[in-house]
Protein backbone atom coordinates (compact mmCIF):
# COMPACT_ATOMS: atom_id res chain seq x y z
CA UNK A 1 0.00 0.00 0.00
CA UNK A 2 1.16 3.71 -0.62
CA UNK A 3 1.52 5.85 2.01
CA UNK A 4 1.70 10.12 1.15
CA UNK A 5 3.51 12.03 3.95
CA UNK A 6 3.23 15.61 4.30
CA UNK A 7 4.65 18.44 6.25
CA UNK A 8 4.16 21.81 5.42
CA UNK A 9 4.99 22.08 1.68
CA UNK A 10 7.05 18.80 1.62
CA UNK A 11 5.38 15.63 0.17
CA UNK A 12 6.50 12.23 -0.75
CA UNK A 13 4.63 9.08 -1.24
CA UNK A 14 6.23 5.37 0.49
CA UNK A 15 5.61 2.07 -0.19
CA UNK A 16 4.75 -0.02 3.35
CA UNK A 17 2.24 -2.56 4.87
CA UNK A 18 0.38 -3.69 7.42
CA UNK A 19 3.38 -5.45 9.12
CA UNK A 20 4.96 -2.30 10.52
CA UNK A 21 3.86 1.21 12.20
CA UNK A 22 3.16 4.26 11.05
CA UNK A 23 6.07 5.36 13.13
CA UNK A 24 8.40 2.75 11.54
CA UNK A 25 7.37 3.94 8.08
CA UNK A 26 8.57 7.33 8.86
CA UNK A 27 11.56 6.27 10.35
CA UNK A 28 12.54 4.01 7.51
CA UNK A 29 12.07 7.09 5.18
CA UNK A 30 13.98 9.30 7.33
CA UNK A 31 11.93 12.22 8.16
CA UNK A 32 11.94 12.89 11.71
CA UNK A 33 9.29 12.89 14.06
CA UNK A 34 9.30 13.66 17.93
CA UNK A 35 9.19 10.29 19.66
CA UNK A 36 10.82 10.97 23.62
CA UNK A 37 9.53 7.30 24.28
CA UNK A 38 11.20 5.96 21.73
CA UNK A 39 7.67 4.35 20.34
CA UNK A 40 6.40 2.34 23.23
CA UNK A 41 3.08 4.60 23.40
CA UNK A 42 3.69 5.95 27.08
CA UNK A 43 4.31 10.18 25.78
CA UNK A 44 1.45 10.67 23.17
CA UNK A 45 3.80 13.11 21.37
CA UNK A 46 4.05 11.16 17.56
CA UNK A 47 0.40 12.62 16.69
CA UNK A 48 0.00 12.76 13.43
CA UNK A 49 -2.80 13.59 11.17
CA UNK A 50 -4.85 10.57 9.15
CA UNK A 51 -7.13 11.02 6.52
CA UNK A 52 -9.16 8.79 5.69
CA UNK A 53 -9.52 7.28 9.22
CA UNK A 54 -10.87 4.32 8.21
CA UNK A 55 -7.68 3.36 6.52
CA UNK A 56 -6.01 2.33 9.82
CA UNK A 57 -6.30 0.07 12.62
CA UNK A 58 -8.37 0.73 15.26
CA UNK A 59 -7.71 2.34 18.62
CA UNK A 60 -6.35 0.81 20.96
CA UNK A 61 -6.79 1.66 24.96
CA UNK A 62 -3.54 3.43 24.83
CA UNK A 63 -4.08 5.56 22.34
CA UNK A 64 -7.82 6.84 23.72
CA UNK A 65 -5.72 8.51 26.45
CA UNK A 66 -4.43 11.21 23.81
CA UNK A 67 -6.87 11.12 20.99
CA UNK A 68 -10.15 10.52 19.87
CA UNK A 69 -11.50 8.99 17.12
CA UNK A 70 -13.21 12.04 15.72
CA UNK A 71 -10.02 14.08 16.04
CA UNK A 72 -8.60 12.39 12.53
CA UNK A 73 -5.58 12.56 14.72
CA UNK A 74 -3.45 9.08 15.68
CA UNK A 75 -0.12 7.49 17.53
CA UNK A 76 2.38 6.90 14.89
CA UNK A 77 3.93 4.32 17.15
CA UNK A 78 0.42 2.80 17.75
CA UNK A 79 -0.89 2.93 14.32
CA UNK A 80 -0.75 0.38 11.45
CA UNK A 81 -1.82 1.48 7.88
CA UNK A 82 -4.28 -1.25 6.04
CA UNK A 83 -4.96 1.33 2.66
CA UNK A 84 -3.63 3.72 1.38
CA UNK A 85 -3.18 7.17 3.24
CA UNK A 86 -2.18 10.25 3.67
CA UNK A 87 0.01 11.10 7.06
CA UNK A 88 0.40 14.57 7.84
CA UNK A 89 3.30 15.30 10.33
CA UNK A 90 3.51 18.26 12.32
CA UNK A 91 6.06 20.81 10.90
CA UNK A 92 8.56 21.11 13.81
CA UNK A 93 8.93 17.63 13.75
CA UNK A 94 9.03 16.29 10.35
CA UNK A 95 13.14 17.00 9.49
CA UNK A 96 16.06 17.71 11.27
CA UNK A 97 15.89 21.68 12.65
CA UNK A 98 18.85 23.08 10.77
CA UNK A 99 20.44 26.38 11.21
CA UNK A 100 23.96 27.79 9.82
CA UNK A 101 25.22 30.48 11.76
CA UNK A 102 28.11 31.82 9.71
CA UNK A 103 30.66 33.98 11.42
CA UNK A 104 33.10 34.66 8.60
CA UNK A 105 36.22 36.05 9.84
CA UNK A 106 35.60 35.45 13.37
CA UNK A 107 38.49 33.78 15.84
CA UNK A 108 38.20 30.83 17.30
CA UNK A 109 40.30 29.61 20.56
CA UNK A 110 41.00 26.34 19.93
CA UNK A 111 41.88 24.07 23.38
CA UNK A 112 44.68 21.55 22.56
CA UNK A 113 46.51 20.41 26.17
CA UNK A 114 49.73 20.94 24.34
CA UNK A 115 50.71 20.37 21.39
CA UNK A 116 47.55 20.40 18.50
CA UNK A 117 46.48 17.35 16.75
CA UNK A 118 46.95 18.98 13.17
CA UNK A 119 49.80 21.16 12.38
CA UNK A 120 49.58 23.17 9.07
CA UNK A 121 53.17 24.71 8.24
CA UNK A 122 54.67 26.49 5.46
CA UNK A 123 57.59 25.13 4.75
CA UNK A 124 60.99 27.04 2.61
CA UNK A 125 63.04 23.62 1.61
CA UNK A 126 67.10 24.56 0.91
CA UNK A 127 67.79 23.57 -2.53
CA UNK A 128 69.79 20.50 -3.02
CA UNK A 129 73.05 21.09 -3.93
CA UNK A 130 77.17 19.96 -3.93
CA UNK A 131 77.36 20.47 -0.67
CA UNK A 132 73.97 19.80 0.86
CA UNK A 133 72.90 15.91 -0.54
CA UNK A 134 70.03 15.69 2.08
CA UNK A 135 67.00 13.69 0.68
CA UNK A 136 63.88 15.18 -0.12
CA UNK A 137 62.25 13.97 3.14
CA UNK A 138 65.25 14.80 5.27
CA UNK A 139 65.17 18.24 4.26
CA UNK A 140 61.13 18.40 5.40
CA UNK A 141 62.35 16.57 8.57
CA UNK A 142 64.76 19.55 9.41
CA UNK A 143 62.09 21.96 8.92
CA UNK A 144 59.11 20.94 9.96
CA UNK A 145 58.18 21.40 13.57
CA UNK A 146 57.09 17.76 13.62
CA UNK A 147 59.73 15.33 15.33
CA UNK A 148 60.76 12.44 12.45
CA UNK A 149 57.86 12.74 10.03
CA UNK A 150 56.57 10.34 7.86
CA UNK A 151 55.27 10.94 4.62
CA UNK A 152 53.28 9.06 2.29
CA UNK A 153 54.97 8.10 -1.04
CA UNK A 154 52.54 10.48 -3.00
CA UNK A 155 53.38 13.34 -0.41
CA UNK A 156 56.74 12.69 -0.87
CA UNK A 157 56.68 13.05 -4.71
CA UNK A 158 54.68 16.57 -4.30
CA UNK A 159 57.44 17.46 -2.19
CA UNK A 160 60.08 17.04 -4.77
CA UNK A 161 58.41 18.14 -7.44
CA UNK A 162 58.25 21.39 -5.26
CA UNK A 163 62.10 21.29 -5.24
CA UNK A 164 62.32 21.54 -8.68
CA UNK A 165 60.42 25.01 -8.15
CA UNK A 166 60.39 27.49 -5.82
CA UNK A 167 61.06 24.62 -3.20
CA UNK A 168 57.85 26.03 -1.14
CA UNK A 169 55.33 23.71 0.41
CA UNK A 170 52.76 23.54 2.68
CA UNK A 171 52.83 20.45 4.95
CA UNK A 172 49.58 19.67 6.99
CA UNK A 173 50.68 16.77 9.26
CA UNK A 174 49.33 14.75 12.56
CA UNK A 175 51.36 15.37 15.17
CA UNK A 176 50.31 12.43 16.77
CA UNK A 177 50.85 9.83 14.50
CA UNK A 178 54.42 12.14 13.02
CA UNK A 179 52.50 11.52 9.28
CA UNK A 180 51.70 13.72 6.76
CA UNK A 181 47.61 14.34 5.78
CA UNK A 182 48.60 16.71 3.08
CA UNK A 183 51.31 18.39 0.77
CA UNK A 184 50.80 21.35 -1.17
CA UNK A 185 52.87 23.33 -3.33
CA UNK A 186 53.46 26.62 -3.56
CA UNK A 187 50.71 27.21 -6.16
CA UNK A 188 48.56 25.74 -4.21
CA UNK A 189 49.47 27.24 -0.84
CA UNK A 190 46.61 30.45 -0.77
CA UNK A 191 44.00 28.51 -2.82
CA UNK A 192 43.48 24.79 -1.21
CA UNK A 193 41.59 25.37 1.54
CA UNK A 194 42.95 23.52 5.42
CA UNK A 195 39.45 22.57 7.03
CA UNK A 196 38.73 21.28 10.83
CA UNK A 197 35.34 20.41 11.99
CA UNK A 198 34.23 19.31 15.46
CA UNK A 199 30.95 17.95 16.38
CA UNK A 200 29.28 17.92 19.84
CA UNK A 201 27.10 14.82 19.52
CA UNK A 202 24.32 15.13 22.27
CA UNK A 203 21.33 13.06 22.60
CA UNK A 204 19.31 15.86 21.30
CA UNK A 205 21.01 18.14 19.41
CA UNK A 206 24.03 17.32 17.00
CA UNK A 207 26.32 20.81 16.46
CA UNK A 208 28.76 21.64 13.99
CA UNK A 209 31.54 23.91 13.97
CA UNK A 210 33.79 24.72 10.60
CA UNK A 211 37.25 25.92 11.37
CA UNK A 212 40.28 27.61 9.36
CA UNK A 213 43.12 25.41 10.52
CA UNK A 214 45.80 27.50 9.08
CA UNK A 215 44.08 30.67 10.55
CA UNK A 216 42.23 29.40 13.62
CA UNK A 217 39.26 30.68 12.23
CA UNK A 218 35.53 30.19 12.82
CA UNK A 219 34.02 29.79 9.06
CA UNK A 220 30.56 28.48 10.29
CA UNK A 221 28.57 26.79 12.58
CA UNK A 222 25.46 23.83 12.08
CA UNK A 223 22.88 22.51 14.45
CA UNK A 224 20.25 20.40 14.07
CA UNK A 225 17.92 17.77 16.05
CA UNK A 226 19.95 13.76 16.70
CA UNK A 227 18.47 12.41 13.96
CA UNK A 228 18.29 9.12 16.79
CA UNK A 229 15.71 10.71 18.65
CA UNK A 230 13.29 9.06 16.47
CA UNK A 231 14.19 6.14 18.68
CA UNK A 232 13.64 7.46 22.51
CA UNK A 233 14.49 11.05 24.19
CA UNK A 234 16.73 9.34 26.39
CA UNK A 235 19.62 7.36 26.07
CA UNK A 236 17.95 4.54 27.92
CA UNK A 237 15.37 4.13 25.43
CA UNK A 238 17.50 3.88 22.73
CA UNK A 239 19.87 1.70 23.88
CA UNK A 240 16.68 -0.95 24.22
CA UNK A 241 16.43 0.11 20.06
CA UNK A 242 20.07 -0.28 19.49
CA UNK A 243 19.86 -3.75 21.19
CA UNK A 244 16.86 -4.76 19.21
CA UNK A 245 18.61 -3.95 15.96
CA UNK A 246 17.38 -0.46 15.12
CA UNK A 247 19.90 1.51 13.30
CA UNK A 248 21.20 4.30 15.64
CA UNK A 249 24.83 4.15 14.25
CA UNK A 250 23.74 4.50 10.54
CA UNK A 251 21.80 7.23 11.68
CA UNK A 252 24.13 9.11 13.54
CA UNK A 253 27.38 8.33 11.06
CA UNK A 254 25.09 9.69 8.10
CA UNK A 255 24.30 12.45 9.83
CA UNK A 256 27.47 13.91 10.32
CA UNK A 257 28.06 13.30 6.89
CA UNK A 258 25.57 15.48 5.88
CA UNK A 259 26.15 17.76 7.99
CA UNK A 260 29.91 17.90 7.00
CA UNK A 261 28.74 18.54 3.29
CA UNK A 262 26.41 21.55 4.48
CA UNK A 263 29.41 23.50 6.95
CA UNK A 264 31.63 23.49 3.34
CA UNK A 265 29.36 24.49 1.40
CA UNK A 266 31.46 27.54 -0.27
CA UNK A 267 34.20 27.27 1.27
CA UNK A 268 35.41 24.12 -0.28
CA UNK A 269 34.80 20.52 -0.26
CA UNK A 270 34.51 17.81 2.21
CA UNK A 271 37.97 16.03 1.40
CA UNK A 272 39.44 19.49 2.07
CA UNK A 273 38.26 18.12 5.99
CA UNK A 274 41.96 17.56 7.22
CA UNK A 275 40.62 17.13 11.58
CA UNK A 276 37.56 16.07 12.72
CA UNK A 277 37.32 16.37 16.66
CA UNK A 278 34.33 14.87 18.23
CA UNK A 279 32.66 15.04 22.02
CA UNK A 280 29.73 13.73 23.01
CA UNK A 281 28.35 11.89 25.86
CA UNK A 282 29.71 8.15 26.30
CA UNK A 283 26.59 6.34 24.80
CA UNK A 284 26.45 8.51 21.80
CA UNK A 285 30.34 7.45 21.30
CA UNK A 286 29.46 4.43 21.06
CA UNK A 287 26.90 4.58 18.71
CA UNK A 288 29.18 6.54 16.60
CA UNK A 289 32.08 3.37 16.86
CA UNK A 290 28.96 0.63 16.41
CA UNK A 291 29.88 -0.94 19.66
CA UNK A 292 27.16 -2.12 22.29
CA UNK A 293 25.69 -0.12 24.96
CA UNK A 294 23.79 -2.42 26.61
CA UNK A 295 26.45 -2.48 29.92
CA UNK A 296 25.99 1.41 30.01
CA UNK A 297 22.54 1.03 30.90
CA UNK A 298 22.30 -1.41 33.55
CA UNK A 299 24.67 -1.97 36.72
CA UNK A 300 27.56 -1.73 37.03
CA UNK A 301 27.44 1.07 34.46
CA UNK A 302 30.62 -0.14 32.78
CA UNK A 303 31.26 1.54 29.21
CA UNK A 304 33.74 -0.68 26.85
CA UNK A 305 35.43 2.97 26.47
CA UNK A 306 36.24 6.31 27.93
CA UNK A 307 39.94 6.43 26.43
CA UNK A 308 40.42 8.71 23.37
CA UNK A 309 39.95 7.01 20.19
CA UNK A 310 41.59 7.55 16.62
CA UNK A 311 39.75 5.85 14.09
CA UNK A 312 40.45 6.00 10.20
CA UNK A 313 37.80 8.12 8.56
CA UNK A 314 36.77 5.38 6.39
CA UNK A 315 35.87 3.46 9.49
CA UNK A 316 32.98 5.35 10.83
CA UNK A 317 32.19 6.17 6.74
CA UNK A 318 33.51 10.27 6.83
CA UNK A 319 33.46 12.21 3.74
CA UNK A 320 36.44 13.76 4.76
CA UNK A 321 40.35 13.67 3.36
CA UNK A 322 41.12 9.98 3.63
CA UNK A 323 44.71 10.47 5.57
CA UNK A 324 42.53 13.07 8.09
CA UNK A 325 43.16 13.21 11.90
CA UNK A 326 39.82 11.70 13.81
CA UNK A 327 40.07 12.35 17.24
CA UNK A 328 37.19 11.15 20.03
CA UNK A 329 37.83 12.96 23.13
CA UNK A 330 38.03 11.06 26.35
CA UNK A 331 35.11 10.79 28.62
CA UNK A 332 35.12 10.01 32.58
CA UNK A 333 32.18 7.35 33.16
CA UNK A 334 29.22 5.88 31.50
CA UNK A 335 27.36 9.46 32.07
CA UNK A 336 29.86 11.67 32.53
CA UNK A 337 30.85 11.92 28.96
CA UNK A 338 33.59 13.74 26.62
CA UNK A 339 31.36 16.60 26.28
CA UNK A 340 31.89 18.37 29.71
CA UNK A 341 35.57 17.26 29.28
CA UNK A 342 35.61 19.12 26.49
CA UNK A 343 34.10 22.09 28.41
CA UNK A 344 36.83 21.59 31.27
CA UNK A 345 39.34 21.41 28.85
CA UNK A 346 37.85 25.01 26.75
CA UNK A 347 37.46 26.73 30.44
CA UNK A 348 40.53 25.27 32.26
CA UNK A 349 39.29 25.42 35.71
CA UNK A 350 41.65 22.00 36.10
CA UNK A 351 44.28 24.73 35.78
CA UNK A 352 43.08 26.97 38.50
CA UNK A 353 43.77 27.64 42.69
CA UNK A 354 40.72 27.39 44.67
CA UNK A 355 36.97 25.09 43.62
CA UNK A 356 35.36 26.26 40.51
CA UNK A 357 31.97 24.89 39.64
CA UNK A 358 30.77 23.54 35.77
CA UNK A 359 27.60 23.24 34.74
CA UNK A 360 26.49 21.18 31.42
CA UNK A 361 22.81 21.22 31.17
CA UNK A 362 21.81 18.80 28.80
CA UNK A 363 19.48 15.76 28.25
CA UNK A 364 21.76 14.23 30.48
CA UNK A 365 23.32 17.32 32.77
CA UNK A 366 26.75 16.87 34.68
CA UNK A 367 28.50 18.54 36.94
CA UNK A 368 32.29 19.22 37.97
CA UNK A 369 33.18 20.70 41.14
CA UNK A 370 36.84 21.65 42.14
CA UNK A 371 39.92 23.20 40.58
CA UNK A 372 44.12 22.36 39.98
CA UNK A 373 44.00 19.67 43.36
CA UNK A 374 41.21 17.83 42.21
CA UNK A 375 38.00 17.30 40.65
CA UNK A 376 34.50 15.40 41.31
CA UNK A 377 32.11 14.80 38.76
CA UNK A 378 28.05 13.67 38.52
CA UNK A 379 25.32 13.44 36.52
CA UNK A 380 21.76 13.36 36.50
CA UNK A 381 18.56 13.33 33.45
CA UNK A 382 18.01 16.87 32.99
CA UNK A 383 16.39 16.52 29.71
CA UNK A 384 13.02 15.13 30.66
CA UNK A 385 12.71 17.81 33.41
CA UNK A 386 13.35 20.95 30.79
CA UNK A 387 12.39 19.61 27.27
CA UNK A 388 9.10 18.48 28.62
CA UNK A 389 9.50 14.84 27.22
CA UNK A 390 7.10 13.18 30.14
CA UNK A 391 4.79 16.08 30.42
CA UNK A 392 1.47 15.82 28.63
CA UNK A 393 1.73 18.61 26.28
CA UNK A 394 5.36 19.16 26.96
CA UNK A 395 7.55 20.22 24.18
CA UNK A 396 11.35 21.64 23.60
CA UNK A 397 11.64 24.80 22.64
CA UNK A 398 9.77 25.57 19.40
CA UNK A 399 7.31 27.78 17.91
CA UNK A 400 4.08 28.03 19.96
CA UNK A 401 5.63 26.40 22.97
CA UNK A 402 4.75 28.30 26.14
CA UNK A 403 8.20 29.54 27.70
CA UNK A 404 7.03 32.26 30.20
CA UNK A 405 4.30 31.99 32.83
CA UNK A 406 2.70 34.47 35.70
CA UNK A 407 0.09 36.22 37.24
CA UNK A 408 -1.02 39.57 38.05
CA UNK A 409 -3.65 39.39 40.22
CA UNK A 410 -6.27 37.67 38.85
CA UNK A 411 -5.24 37.65 35.17
CA UNK A 412 -3.09 34.84 34.24
CA UNK A 413 0.13 35.90 31.66
CA UNK A 414 1.34 33.44 28.91
CA UNK A 415 3.66 33.92 26.48
CA UNK A 416 4.55 32.07 23.61
CA UNK A 417 8.03 31.21 21.36
CA UNK A 418 7.11 33.53 18.68
CA UNK A 419 4.39 35.06 20.12
CA UNK A 420 1.83 32.79 18.27
CA UNK A 421 -0.97 30.53 19.93
CA UNK A 422 -0.13 27.92 22.72
CA UNK A 423 0.30 24.28 21.12
CA UNK A 424 2.60 23.46 24.20
CA UNK A 425 4.88 23.89 26.83
CA UNK A 426 8.80 23.74 27.37
CA UNK A 427 11.00 23.83 30.36
CA UNK A 428 10.99 27.30 30.92
CA UNK A 429 7.28 27.73 31.07
CA UNK A 430 7.27 24.67 33.33
CA UNK A 431 9.23 26.10 35.66
CA UNK A 432 7.58 29.59 35.79
CA UNK A 433 4.24 27.71 36.14
CA UNK A 434 5.33 25.73 39.01
CA UNK A 435 7.13 28.43 40.41
CA UNK A 436 3.98 30.50 40.45
CA UNK A 437 2.07 27.72 41.93
CA UNK A 438 4.47 27.05 44.87
CA UNK A 439 4.83 30.85 45.64
CA UNK A 440 0.26 30.62 45.72
CA UNK A 441 0.42 27.12 47.74
CA UNK A 442 -1.55 25.11 45.28
CA UNK A 443 2.02 22.81 44.92
CA UNK A 444 3.49 21.98 48.59
CA UNK A 445 6.92 22.02 49.10
CA UNK A 446 6.60 17.70 48.71
CA UNK A 447 5.36 18.39 44.66
CA UNK A 448 1.65 17.49 45.91
CA UNK A 449 -0.86 19.71 43.65
CA UNK A 450 -4.03 20.67 45.45
CA UNK A 451 -6.95 19.94 43.84
CA UNK A 452 -9.82 22.53 45.31
CA UNK A 453 -9.03 26.08 45.14
CA UNK A 454 -10.89 26.47 48.75
CA UNK A 455 -8.99 24.21 50.95
CA UNK A 456 -6.13 26.51 49.93
CA UNK A 457 -5.16 29.67 51.33
CA UNK A 458 -4.42 31.53 48.66
CA UNK A 459 -4.14 35.33 48.00
CA UNK A 460 -7.33 37.43 47.56
CA UNK A 461 -6.98 38.34 43.91
CA UNK A 462 -6.10 34.64 43.19
CA UNK A 463 -8.86 32.27 44.22
CA UNK A 464 -11.06 33.18 41.00
CA UNK A 465 -8.17 32.35 38.77
CA UNK A 466 -7.58 29.44 40.40
CA UNK A 467 -11.42 28.26 41.01
CA UNK A 468 -11.65 28.51 36.96
CA UNK A 469 -8.32 26.17 36.00
CA UNK A 470 -8.38 23.32 38.90
CA UNK A 471 -9.54 20.07 37.88
CA UNK A 472 -8.39 16.71 37.34
CA UNK A 473 -6.99 14.48 34.53
CA UNK A 474 -6.63 10.74 34.92
CA UNK A 475 -8.16 10.88 38.36
CA UNK A 476 -5.36 13.74 39.57
CA UNK A 477 -5.00 16.88 40.16
CA UNK A 478 -4.67 19.77 36.68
Amino acid sequence: MKLTLTSGEDAVSVETDSSQTLLASIQAYGWHINAPCGGGGRCGKCIVSVDPADSFSPLDDMERRFVTAESGERLACRTVPIADATIRLPGESAAPASEDAIAKGGSIRIATGGTPAVIVETLDLPLPSISDQRSTLGRIRDESSVESIVLSRDHLQTAAAALEETGRIRLVSDARLRRSIRVDRETEVSDAPVLGVAFDIGTTTVAGYLIDMGRHQLLGTRSEANAQSAYGADVISRISHATAGAPLTTAIREQLSSMIHGLVEGHGEPSDVVAVTIAGNTTMLHFLMDMPTESIARAPFAPLFTEPLFPDAREIALPVHRHASIHLLPGVAAYVGADIVADLLSCGMHEREGVSLLVDIGTNGEIICGGKDGLLACSTAAGPALEGASIRHGSGGIPGAINHVSRSGGELLVETIGGGPARSICGTGLMDALAMLLDDGIVDMSGRMEANADSVDLPDDATALYRERLSEVDGEPA
